[in-house]
């Protein structure tokens, strides 16, 4: 007589195996639930579009390429629960914002993957590397849901450089804005509207950072801003009684600020871009 034994199967194994489908399936849960990814976009915030006279201008990112996301800051429910902000592809992100922001200056901006893509016919090129972003909201409904539950802070700090075709150097700084939601002191008593999006609020920050750039003297020596109705020279009659009324004088304007600043360096190279990741 032949006796056939069924061994059980291993329980054990299956155990494992279940616990890893399990624990994978809550990893991913978790991962979506504790992430959230930003979306950068110009905020031209109290500036006024088309400053300049239009010129075309490359932007081209700046910084460590290896970076393909970054994790730019908190934000903290009514539960306690902290949700990670994530920045996918930091460095295009911010050059696209960089090339919305001259666009709405009146520049003829676009951007490209390196100095050595950009066509003939663009004399110069911009770029801003993101040196630290960040942004934390805290969301606290003790007195009730409302627009105002919140506190949330966005921070950014650029190293933008604006160079010609040939890598000289016209302007390198660092450029930092801070952005308070609500709106804390002066900009409150003015009403400025509110934001509660943490994307928008990083980018407005960056904006402002970005605003501050093209503000800067170098950068409108080479880029020379309109010049406003206000700012023309007045037509004079000429001092004598018998003098038509066409006759008139116009000279250079005595107003112009478009002189280059001592701190300018215009035989300077570009520098390489810095092999560090942009930090937080």
């Amino acid at each position: 007589m032949k006796i056939v034994i069924q061994r059980p199967r291993s329980s054990a194994r299956q155990s494992a195996f279940y616990i890893l489908i399990v624990g994978a399936a809550l990893a991913l849960m978790t991962g979506c639930q504790l992430q959230n990814r930003l979306t950068l976009k110009y905020y031209p915030g109290e500036s006024n579009g088309n400053v300049f006279e239009p010129s075309r201008v490359a932007v081209t990112p700046a910084g460590n390429t290896s970076v393909t996301q970054l994790a730019v800051g908190t934000l903290f429910d009514p539960d306690g629960n902290e949700v990670t902000l994530i920045l996918e592809d930091p460095l295009q992100a911010v050059s696209r914002l960089v090339a919305e922001d001259l666009d709405h200056q009146g520049l003829r901006a676009k951007v490209f993957s390196s100095p050595a893509e950009v066509p003939d016919g663009y004399d110069h090129i911009a770029s801003c590397e993101p040196e630290a972003l960040s942004v934390v909201k805290r969301i606290d409904q003790a007195n009730g849901p409302g627009a105002n539950s919140f506190l949330m802070k966005a921070k950014a700090r650029l190293r933008c450089t604006l160079a010609d075709r040939d890598g000289n150097v016209i302007l390198s700084d660092s450029f930092s804005s801070t952005r308070d939601e609500p709106p804390l002191g002066e900009a409150a008593q003015h009403h400025r509207r509110l934001i509660n999006d943490p994307g928008e609020a990083l980018s407005a920050a960056i904006s402002e950072a970005v605003d501050d750039f093209t503000s800067h003297p170098d950068f409108r020596r080479v880029l020379p801003a309109k010049i406003a109705t206000s700012e023309l020279p007045a037509i004079a009659s000429s001092a004598s009684p018998s003098a038509t009324p066409s006759s008139t004088s116009t000279g250079p304007n005595p107003t112009s600020t478009n002189n280059p600043s001592p701190a300018a360096t215009p035989g300077a190279k570009a520098a390489a871009p810095m092999p560090s990741a942009a930090h937080h």
